[in-house]
């Protein structure tokens, strides 16, 4: 496996763990939770999206939330935009290395399209966390936050794989699915060009033999009429 194919697989993966997380902060109940609330003795989840009311006889009642304040329309705004985006960086990552297409336009897109979704998922959870009760802050939020941390990491893999063949051309042989870089192209050039001229040069030698077999007779037949 190539080392560039190596930083490709480890940006998938850690993508993927991060989309999870994110969708699993979206989804769950838990970005607040509020106990020891005397009508509700398991007390009251806070979401994104829904409340649940976790009762004494270990049951649950969930609905979604009638009437929200704005700031929670901004976090959701964001939260949301991030785990479709994540999304289809994980997709396009994996074709992305399927398909071999090692470009650097396409290293840049996703690098920057990364650090967006994590700019996205930090005004989610820096909106959330200074409106919330950071008493009562609970798991899904802090899945917001380690999947925030997570989505930059394969960023900052692409970049330092960028970096490490900033010198370098990779071209791809499709019939083997080999890639190669400038320094082998330059080796197989100097070797072809050798080989050609190791086989040209025989050729001008013998070239040369008979020009001067045909100049040499040419002299003795000079020679030879100047003597009668």
């Amino acid at each position: 496996m190539q080392k560039h194919s190596v930083f490709v697989w480890a940006a998938i993966v850690l993508s993927v763990i991060a989309l999870l997380l994110q969708f699993l902060a979206v989804c769950l109940p838990h970005w607040q939770w509020y106990d020891n609330m005397p009508s509700v003795p398991g007390g009251i989840l806070h979401g994104l999206f829904s409340m649940c009311a976790m009762m004494g006889d270990g049951g649950t009642i969930c609905r979604m939330h009638n009437t929200i304040p704005a700031w929670l329309n901004v976090v959701r705004t964001f939260e949301m935009f991030g785990l479709v985006l994540l999304f289809i960086v994980a997709v396009l990552l994996t074709l992305y290395l399927l398909l071999l297409q090692w470009k650097v336009v396409v290293h840049v897109i996703f690098i920057v399209t990364l650090f967006v979704i994590v700019f996205f998922l930090l005004i989610g959870v820096s909106v959330y966390g200074h409106n919330a009760d950071a008493d009562h802050l609970h798991v899904g939020y802090a899945f917001a936050v380690i999947a925030a941390i997570v989505t930059a990491v394969p960023a900052i893999l692409l970049i330092v794989m960028c970096s490490c063949r900033r010198e370098k051309t990779f071209w791809v042989d499709q019939e083997h699915a080999e890639t190669y870089d400038r320094a082998y192209n330059a080796t197989e050039m100097h070797s072809s060009t050798s080989r050609r001229s190791s086989k040209v040069e025989p050729v001008n030698d013998s070239q040369q033999q008979r020009a001067e077999s045909r100049q040499s007779q040419a002299d003795n037949g000079q020679a030879k009429e100047l003597l009668e």
